[in-house]
Formats: structure tokens, sequence, C-alpha cells
């Protein structure tokens, strides 16, 4: 996919875009569609359907990835094992 306009997000759970990036589309949700920039560690995010066109002869998108910031994952870990052996909390 390729923005045809500059959308800055509105709310969470949008993605800021620039006009002509390139973006990986994943689902349509009414008039509304889920991408991630192509950058390192792109973002995802929901941007509005008329913003974005296809590019012809363009691939099928690849599965999504999901990242998880690193103080996230502490967090998780964290919670996981206090749970699987108590004495920890």
């Amino acid at each position: 996919m390729k923005a045809l306009y500059n959308y800055e997000a509105a709310a969470p759970g949008e993605l800021t875009i620039g006009e002509n990036e390139i973006l990986l589309a994943f689902e349509l949700d009414e008039d509304w569609l889920l991408v991630q920039n192509q950058q390192e560690n792109g973002g995802a995010g929901y941007v509005p359907g008329n913003y974005v066109e296809e590019i012809p002869g363009e691939e099928p998108p690849p599965e999504p990835k999901i990242i998880i910031p690193t103080s996230v994952r502490n967090c998780l870990l964290v919670c996981v094992l206090s749970v699987l052996i108590p004495s920890l909390s």
C-alpha cells in the first residue's frame, strides 16, 4: 500500500503516516485499514482507507509482527513468575 496523503493519528490505535509512505496492509475494518510502516521496528495502527491505495503488482502482506517493548516484557515475566512461584512475590 502507498499513502496518498499525510494523516496524523487522532486516537489510540491509529497510525501517523506521511504522503507516499509505503505500508504493509493487514486488515480492513469498515472504512479503516490496519497497516504497519516498513521502518525497522515499524509502528502499526489504523488509517482511513481512503488515504491509501494499492500498489499494482504488490505481493500479499507478510504475517504481522507483534513488537512488545522490553519494559512490558519484563513486567509480564515478573507477573507470570509470581503466579508460578508464589514465594517470589
